[in-house]
């Protein structure tokens, strides 16, 4: 055989091994585990603490009501006045102060006038508090938040069909206490 020739199959050969082998040369890699340090503490939301600061006939709160002496009519409206006050920890944490009404359990179904009575949030003051249109909200500080909340409770005024002369006349209407809630949110920036 020519030695052109045993040249040529030889680098053949060559080239051969070296495209073959091109598609299964291996990625070089390495790992290492990386330790985070002492983890992440979570933060919290509560109310420590709720006080009873009385209710009222008014919404200036001027005007003390003896709820045991007090006799409500249809549309009348009652004040009922607490402080609570809230822990909050937490670097993105807000949260909006509510009341939930379904812990008012009054309703006037016992004396046969239709309707329910209904609590709702109407202020809310204290330092770091804001108010966006009814909606009470704060950011948390990790200090202690001492709120005033004033909850409205409405009396229903049903017109002349809904009730006859005698519904609800004479009722004992039982008002439960009222939870005041907190309710995270997403924090604004």
């Amino acid at each position: 055989m020519n030695k052109l020739i045993k040249g040529a199959v030889a680098g053949a050969a060559g080239i051969a091994l070296l495209l073959g082998g091109a598609g299964t040369f291996a990625a070089w890699n390495s790992s290492k585990t990386a330790t985070p340090g002492t983890g992440v503490q979570t933060g919290h939301l509560s109310i420590d603490a709720a006080t009873a600061d009385g209710w009222y006939s008014d919404s200036s709160l001027t005007s003390g009501v003896d709820t045991a002496n007090f006799h409500a009519v249809p549309g009348d409206t009652l004040y009922y006045k607490a402080t609570a006050t809230i822990a909050a920890t937490g670097d993105n944490l807000a949260a909006k102060i509510g009341v939930d009404p379904t812990t008012l359990g009054a309703t006037l179904g016992n004396k046969g006038a239709t309707g329910t009575v209904t609590a709702s949030v109407l202020k809310v003051t204290g330092t770091g508090i804001t108010d966006d249109n009814g909606v009470y909200s704060f950011d948390a500080t990790g200090s202690d938040i001492i709120a005033t909340v004033v909850i409205e409770v409405d009396f229903p005024f049903g017109d002349d069909t809904e009730n006859t002369l005698a519904d609800g006349q004479g009722a004992s209407i039982s008002l439960n206490p009222i939870d005041i809630t907190l309710t995270q949110i997403e924090k604004t920036a």
